[in-house]
């Protein structure tokens, strides 16, 4: 935003997680972050730090992510995504669990009443 008068220009910056603060009941500004650019671009690290006030993991929290294999697990992508938003004061949201596209392929062998179980 900037302002000019006859002797001064004044260029203030806001946020969008301060804009969406500043409305009465302070809804949410949420993105959804990828783990990699997170972990090795700080331009976007600090960008979705500075901008969002809702963090949602974007496939890092899926099941295909964290169950590449069946009985298998590994939750590091999806855990330093929270813990990054914890850290810069964010709101986190893992997003859909399971979900089409997204889902291991183990899965697609299994019966519906396995399929529930491994659920």
């Amino acid at each position: 935003c900037t302002s000019t008068t006859a002797s001064t220009t004044t260029t203030t910056t806001t946020t969008l997680r301060e804009a969406s603060a500043a409305v009465d009941g302070g809804p949410y500004m949420g993105a959804a972050i990828n783990a990699g650019d997170l972990r090795g671009d700080s331009s976007y690290a600090d960008l979705a730090a500075a901008q969002y006030s809702l963090v949602t993991a974007e496939n890092a929290c899926k099941w295909a992510t964290i169950s590449p294999s069946r009985g298998t697990y590994n939750f590091n992508d999806c855990d330093y995504i929270y813990e990054t938003a914890k850290s810069s004061g964010q709101a986190f949201r893992g997003h859909n669990l399971a979900w089409g596209n997204y889902n291991p392929s183990w899965v697609d062998a299994l019966s519906p009443s396995e399929k529930k179980d491994a659920l």
